[in-house]
């Protein structure tokens, strides 16, 4: 059942990824900065949020094989998500501009640590 949980709510949050990770995107862009990949860093700080907040909050007490965790965490949230998209990303914006590479970076890591700090911090 558990495995189910995470195909299903894997290709739920990888199709709400992929529609909106293109938005303001254009890999052929002159300017550096259009090839920065910001919907991705939104997408990507938000599922963080959602993800603490559900681990501290309602899954707090859930075994790691609990069906809403595999669904709700490592299925849905986990397609939603993509760091890994990220870096190829910068890998790619790199060749074009190191400063927006590294900004994209910078911004990535912040808003990711920031999103789970704030989704932490009400249940302390």
């Amino acid at each position: 059942m558990g495995l189910v949980g995470v195909l299903i709510g894997g290709m739920a949050g990888t199709l709400v990824r992929d529609l909106g990770q293109q938005i303001g995107y254009h890999a052929d862009a002159v300017s550096p900065w259009g090839r920065v990949m910001w919907a991705l860093i939104v997408i990507n700080t938000l599922g963080v949020w959602v993800a603490v907040h559900l681990l501290a909050g309602r899954l707090r007490h859930h075994d790691p094989d609990d069906p809403w965790r595999l669904l709700l965490i490592t299925g849905l949230l986990g397609g939603f998500t993509s760091y890994s998209s990220l870096v190829a990303n910068i890998h790619a914006v790199w060749g074009a501009s190191v400063g927006a590479a590294l900004t994209e970076i910078l911004v990535s890591g912040l808003l990711g640590i920031g999103a789970g700090w704030w989704a932490m911090r009400s249940y302390r």
